[in-house]
C-alpha cells in the first residue's frame, strides 16, 4: 500500500479527471478542474492544522509534509461536520462530498488505500450529529477519567484536563490538541484560552473564577486542577524535540494525537454504560452549547464562544475582561 504524499495525490486524481473528462466529453473544463483541486486542498489544509504536522512552519510547508495517510476517517467526518456548522447550504455540501468520493475511489485504486468514504455512499449530505451529554454525564465521565485503574497519575490527570477544557470551553478536538503552554492565560479573576480554529481564525475564551454573586465553585476547582498540571505533571514531562510548547503531550513526548484522544473517550464512555447514546468527542461542543442555551445565554455569544464561522469573530471583541458578553456568557458554563 502507497502512501504518496497528499498534494502529490491530489495531483495523480486531477490527471485521471483530466483523462476521463477527455474520453467522456471531448473537452477538459478548466474550472471543473480548478473547483475540484479547491476543494481537496481545502482538506489538506484542514488535516494540517488539525494534526500540527509540523509545528513551527507555516501553513503551507505543513501542507506539503502531509501524507494521504494523514486524513483519518475521523478526521474527514470532522470536516464536513464543520461544513455544516458554517450553514454552508446542501448543494455546497453535496460539492464537497462528491468530490471527496471521487478522490478516495480512485486513491482507493491506485495506492490500495482504504475507502474513507464508504459509510458515506447512501448520503450526500451528512447530517449533522445533533446527539449531546446531558450534564450528568458529562460530570460522570470527568469524574470517571481521574478514578481510572492502571493508568499513569500522570495520564490520569492530562486527560481530564484536556476533556474538561473540551467540555468548558467547546473546543472542536483539533483545537485541544493543538493547544500550547502559552495558549492558557490564568488570571485572579479568569482562566483565558486562546484558541486557533479552523481557516487560521483566532478566539480567545474567558473562563470566569467569580460572578457578581461571589466565586464559582466548579470554575474554581477547573482552576486549581489546571495549575496542578501545569505546576506538576506536565513541568516534569520530557517533550520530543519540536513538541516542547505543546501542552498535551503523549508517553513519548510528543504532542498528543487525535486517535489517542478518542480512544480514552470510547473506553471511558464504554465502561459508564454510555456506548449506546452514540457520544463522541465533539459531543462535548453540542453539550456545551446546548447547555449554554438552556442557561439563558443567547445565541450570538454561544456563537462566539464556540467559534462558528458564521460569526465574525476577532481578538478585540476578547479583549474586554469581566464586562465582555463572552465572558458573561461563560459564567453559566460547566
Amino acid at each position: 500500500m502507497a502512501d504518496p504524499l497528499f498534494l502529490d495525490a491530489i495531483r495523480d486524481f486531477l490527471q485521471e479527471l483530466r483523462r476521463d473528462m477527455i474520453i467522456v466529453k471531448g473537452y477538459v473544463s478548466p474550472r471543473t478542474q480548478g473547483e475540484y483541486e479547491h476543494r481537496l486542498t481545502e482538506l489538506g489544509r484542514y488535516a494540517a492544522s488539525h494534526q500540527r504536522l509540523l509545528k513551527d512552519v507555516d501553513q503551507a510547508e505543513a501542507l506539503a509534509a502531509l501524507k494521504l495517510s494523514g486524513i483519518s476517517e475521523s478526521l474527514l467526518k470532522d470536516y464536513l461536520i464543520d461544513h455544516l456548522e458554517a450553514r454552508n447550504s446542501p448543494a455546497t455540501l453535496n460539492t464537497h462530498l462528491y468530490t471527496i468520493k471521487s478522490f478516495w475511489q480512485f486513491a482507493a485504486k491506485q495506492y490500495g488505500v482504504p475507502d474513507l468514504t464508504v459509510d458515506l455512499a447512501h448520503s450526500r449530505a451528512p447530517k449533522k450529529p445533533g446527539v449531546h451529554l446531558p450534564e450528568r454525564h458529562v460530570q460522570a465521565f470527568l469524574e470517571h477519567l481521574a478514578a481510572r485503574e492502571g493508568a499513569p497519575k500522570a495520564e490520569l490527570m492530562r486527560d481530564r484536563v484536556f476533556f474538561e477544557i473540551a467540555a468548558r470551553y467547546g473546543t472542536r478536538i483539533s483545537e485541544a490538541l493543538g493547544l500550547d503552554l502559552d495558549s492558557l492565560t490564568i488570571t485572579p479573576h479568569s482562566i483565558d484560552l486562546k484558541i486557533f480554529g479552523k481557516g487560521g481564525k483566532v478566539r480567545v475564551v474567558p473562563l470566569p473564577l467569580y460572578d457578581e454573586k461571589g466565586p464559582l465553585a466548579n470554575h474554581q476547582a477547573f482552576g486549581t486542577l489546571v495549575r496542578q498540571y501545569l505546576d506538576t505533571v506536565r513541568k516534569d514531562w520530557k517533550a520530543h524535540p519540536g513538541h516542547e510548547k505543546a501542552l498535551f503531550l503523549s508517553r513519548k513526548g510528543l504532542r498528543w494525537s487525535d486517535d489517542a484522544a478518542r480512544a480514552v473517550f470510547t473506553r471511558s464512555m464504554s465502561a459508564l454504560g454510555f456506548a449506546q447514546h452514540g457520544y463522541v468527542v465533539h459531543s462535548l461542543r453540542h453539550s456545551l452549547a446546548s447547555h449554554l442555551l438552556n442557561a439563558g445565554v443567547g445565541l450570538p455569544t454561544v456563537s462566539k464562544i464556540l467559534g462558528h464561522a458564521s460569526t465574525q469573530v476577532t481578538a478585540s471583541i476578547y479583549a474586554h475582561s469581566d464586562t465582555s458578553e463572552v465572558e458573561k456568557g461563560m459564567t453559566k458554563g460547566y
